[in-house]
């Protein structure tokens, strides 16, 4: 087995870390390799497992550079939002050894794929989170028609709108007001951020949608995926979004039902039953 270790530049304790793992497995004889997530634009050769030691952003990071690849990622909580983590860093070294011996199971997500399609050569991307076209530096409102299969939704008058995978419905579109979805899920969410005078905020879409986000407004809008390099909308430009054939798969030992959990504590409420 080869596993490749993958730490926040900007977190020095993540490096010590990952370090510290990477002696330990070649303690025992398991070759491995500690990269950046500044260090990851050759693909991804001959591993068999990879960790991320950083928070939910370095996750996001790792799952584009594994681009669909059947890698396992284990990813070791170090940053400030950590809703994709699995392991503390105090766990390690001895908590690593079951996933050397391939006692796991695959936590598999859907990723997105998204595309100007003004730019008939522009580039794919792909994310585990969410496309988000919003306005960018101008004041004025964002006015963004959302098309779904071919056929004309709504026209949203707000900040920006967001397509979200079940994975990306507990980050930025929970911020915005949509709904979550349960990780297997492989729907999209499409959820406005601040619009103005519609009652239709989100909406889920199937798996099988082709969604479009269309620049009705008079300036130019920006476009991102997972929250990596804008690119510029130009008026009338368009966002081409759907599920993407490639996935994520992370390497899980605990409960599958401990989404609901960790969901709960994320947003930190008490119930009406709570006594």
């Amino acid at each position: 087995m080869r596993v490749v270790l993958i730490h926040q530049p900007r977190l020095p304790a993540a490096l010590d870390v990952a370090k510290m793992l990477a002696v330990w497995l070649e303690q025992r004889g398991v070759p491995s390799e500690v990269r950046s997530t500044n260090d990851l634009e050759a693909p991804p050769t001959g591993e068999q497992l990879a960790v991320g030691f950083g928070g939910d952003g370095t996750v996001l990071r790792v799952a584009r550079w594994l681009d669909g690849r059947p890698v396992p990622l284990v990813p070791v909580k170090m940053g400030t939002v950590n809703f994709l983590g699995e392991l503390d860093p105090d766990e390690l070294p001895t908590a690593f050894e079951p996933y050397l011996a391939g006692d796991f199971w695959l936590d598999e997500r859907a990723m997105l794929a998204a595309r100007i399609c003004e730019d008939e050569h522009g580039t794919r991307r792909i994310g585990l989170n969410d496309a988000v076209m919003t306005r960018a530096q101008t004041p004025r409102v964002a006015r963004i028609e959302v098309v779904v299969d071919q056929t004309a939704v709504t026209c949203y008058a707000a900040d920006g709108v967001i397509v979200s995978t079940a994975t990306g419905s507990t980050a930025y579109s929970l911020a915005a007001g949509g709904p979550v979805l349960t990780p297997q899920s492989r729907s999209l969410v499409i959820t406005a951020v601040a619009p103005q005078f519609s009652s239709l905020r989100s909406l889920v879409v199937p798996e099988t949608a082709r969604v479009r986000l269309i620049n009705r407004g008079a300036c130019s809008l920006v476009s991102s995926v997972d929250g990596q390099p804008e690119q510029t909308v130009a008026p009338r430009g368009a966002l081409d979004v759907a599920i993407a054939p490639e996935t994520c798969s992370f390497a899980r030992r605990g409960d599958r039902l401990a989404f609901y959990r960790g969901l709960a504590a994320r947003l930190g409420r008490k119930t009406a039953c709570a006594s």
